[in-house]
């Protein structure tokens, strides 16, 4: 699996989202007990289910990863429903 954490552990979140929806207060620390359990029902089903699980990229390079672009088109929003130049037809031969 993928661990975000320090040192490529894990970094567990877990959240009471009937008082907390916008995830702010990470009980993870308060409530290990519940993380463990949690994380090993998980692990269970990926193994039992025969879950294929997705390799780390060896190429990826930290330093170019930006979340803040993910979903952001380069040049600016396309808007539906302007009109696109129309496109040159190449010339036969």
């Amino acid at each position: 699996m993928f661990h975000e954490g320090k040192d490529k552990a894990h970094a567990y979140r877990l959240y009471n989202l009937k008082d907390d929806i916008g995830e702010k207060n990470n009980l993870a620390s308060k409530f290990p007990d519940r993380v463990t359990a949690m994380d090993k029902l998980i692990e269970n089903h990926i193994r039992d289910a025969n879950v294929v699980v997705p390799l780390p990229n060896p190429h990826f390079d930290p330093a170019q990863y930006k979340p803040e672009s993910i979903g952001v088109q380069p040049g600016g929003l396309k808007v539906a429903g302007k009109k696109r130049p129309p496109r040159k037809k190449p010339r036969k031969k």
